[in-house]
């Protein structure tokens, strides 16, 4: 599928220097001529894309957009989320199947940014669960040992001298409180 190959190709040129049309030709079994309309599509998408010609040329992503030996902060995660939303190039199930894989890379590469360890599992699946809602800014849906169900998007984790809380539409819940937590 030539999005599947296009998205290879960006985070290829996102974790590397220059990389020669021929190369990314043979990588993706394709010919040089097709990889660069990849090349003109993803620079109409907006993603910064350097060319050069001759034996040293090829293509690179512009330095401020790179992965490159890091993670990707937040913001350029979110930077590289818009670009893509933004595209007009392909259809919103298109889009939408792009953003689920750029983010399924994304968040592998920075997954470990906070790491709690409490003495009951239960409670640290808990806090996994939101860390993923919390980097995929995805809905969750807990129910609270009183009955009380909450739904919504989590914005933090909290640490506090009693405990941890996690912050969501404005209320900030102790973690122990939390009976069920489901991402929706």
């Amino acid at each position: 599928m030539k999005l599947d190959r296009r998205l290879e190709i960006l985070l290829t040129l996102l974790q590397s220097d220059w990389v020669s049309s021929q190369e990314l030709a043979e990588q993706h079994k394709v010919d040089k001529r097709t990889i660069n309309r990849d090349m003109d599509f993803l620079k109409e998408a907006g993603i910064p894309i350097m060319g050069k010609r001759g034996n040293a040329g090829g293509y690179k992503v512009d330095d401020n957009f790179k992965l490159k030996n890091k993670k990707l902060s937040l913001k350029e995660q979110h930077q590289l989320m818009k670009t893509i939303k933004e595209s007009d190039k392909v259809s919103e199930e298109q889009i939408e199947y792009v953003i689920d894989q750029v983010e399924e890379k994304i968040i592998e590469s920075t997954k470990d940014w906070f790491e709690i360890q409490m003495e009951d599992e239960k409670l640290n699946e808990i806090v996994r669960k939101i860390k993923t809602a919390i980097l995929r800014e995805q809905e969750i849906e807990i129910e609270l040992k009183s009955g009380e169900i909450i739904d919504g998007v989590p914005e933090k984790l909290i640490v506090k001298e009693d405990g941890l809380y996690l912050g969501i539409d404005k209320r900030f819940i102790k973690i122990e409180r939390i009976k069920i937590i489901k991402l929706v």
